[in-house]
């Protein structure tokens, strides 16, 4: 396997029967990215920013998909050319083209943004590496893509998707919903509780979210707000009081909508309503972590790791929690990526969320019980 496939040092998944086709995959795949001029095709601001981020960090990015796809294929004993994947919440589309670039079988895209899947679909066109279908929508969509067309999920994979989920319950649910014998998911963000420079990073982004309008940028995503989050969360607020006839002062208006950090939606408007029928205030569950209230977009949520572990355990999954490794082309991170990624292979898994980038949940459900 060609050594700059992975991060230096990473610790290759076990059993993984595809390693050297990932890495000629992915060799393929960065030659065709590093020559595609995203200004020369019709896809939209927003991806077209992301798809020249992600050509700055081509290395980098496709490092990261190699491992978290070799996670994924790793002690499967389907057939590549049988092996259906999911790329959940797909972005600009990297980790489905370098998952069709290898060979597996069916390969289905998924983005709650319609304009991210159309784009994505445009850009693997072109480099002709297209999957098998782009869908619209979350797990609902995904749960009825994969009953009417394949009838079975063999891997599930995520990259910075699940510090975004509204309702990660929902999704975890839904992810033990899928059918099929086996599943493999492997979820991955860079929402790392453990690592405290990264801790203070976000939630430095949070309180800036939370208290500060901004002004619209190339490329900005439209179904998120501008509004600061709380002022968005007090519009919400005051018109849901109006219509039920009821009257809050200044002061009860922004106490309220401080309260209501990390609700979005009918979720706010409920809270409201409880609020006039019996003063009960909602409690925030963590100290910054906030959500867009239009969306339900968390911005970047810090979750602890072994939480969801253990969520995933009372759905029937056994779930390692893995820490993630620094990647780069850049000579100087990369450099001090190797030191790094060699303290964080050697070292007990929780000792190494400490310095890891990211943390990633590798879950496995092997046995389910399947209606005849």
């Amino acid at each position: 396997m060609d050594p700059e496939t992975l991060p230096r040092h990473a610790r290759v998944p076990a059993e993984c029967r595809f390693s050297n086709e990932v890495a000629a995959a992915a060799a393929r795949l960065e030659t065709r990215l590093a020559r595609l001029d995203g200004c020369s095709i019709e896809i939209s601001d927003y991806i077209r920013g992301y798809l020249a981020r992600h050509q700055a960090k081509l290395r980098y990015t496709l490092q990261k998909d190699s491992y978290l796809l070799m996670l994924a294929l790793s002690g499967s004993g389907v057939p590549l050319e049988d092996f259906v994947l999911v790329d959940y919440g797909g972005g600009v589309g990297t980790l489905s083209m370098l998952a069709r670039e290898v060979g597996v079988g069916t390969v289905i895209y998924l983005d709650v943004y319609d304009v991210s899947c159309r784009d994505a679909a445009v850009i693997a066109g072109e480099l002709g590496c297209t999957a098998d279908r782009y869908v619209h929508g979350e797990m609902a969509e995904l749960l009825g893509c994969v009953e009417s067309g394949p009838g079975r999920c063999d891997a599930v994979v995520s990259v910075n998707v699940i510090e975004h989920v509204y309702d990660i319950d929902a999704l975890l649910v839904g992810l033990a919903a899928l059918p099929g014998e086996r599943l493999a998911a492997v979820l991955a963000t860079t929402a790392n509780p453990f690592n405290p420079a990264r801790q203070v990073q976000l939630r430095w982004k949070h309180h800036r979210y939370e208290h500060s309008d901004r002004r619209p940028a190339p490329g900005h995503k439209g179904t998120d707000t501008l509004e600061s989050y709380v002022g968005a969360r007090r519009g919400i607020i005051s018109r849901r009081i109006e219509d039920e006839g009821g009257h809050l002062t200044t002061n009860e208006l922004n106490r309220l909508a401080a309260a209501m950090r990390g609700l979005a939606g009918r979720d706010v408007e409920a809270a409201a309503v409880e609020y006039l029928r019996s003063g009960a205030l909602p409690r925030p569950g963590h100290r910054t972590n906030t959500c867009d209230p239009t969306s339900g977009n968390w911005m970047e949520r810090l979750m602890n790791p072994y939480r969801l572990a253990g969520r995933m355990a009372d759905l029937g999954f056994v779930t390692d929690v893995l820490p993630g490794y620094y990647a780069s082309s850049q000579p100087l991170v990369k450099a001090l990526a190797g030191p790094l990624n060699w303290s964080i292979s050697r070292l007990r898994e929780r000792t190494a969320l400490l310095l890891a980038p990211s943390y990633i949940l590798h879950a496995k459900l092997i046995r389910r019980c399947q209606a005849h």
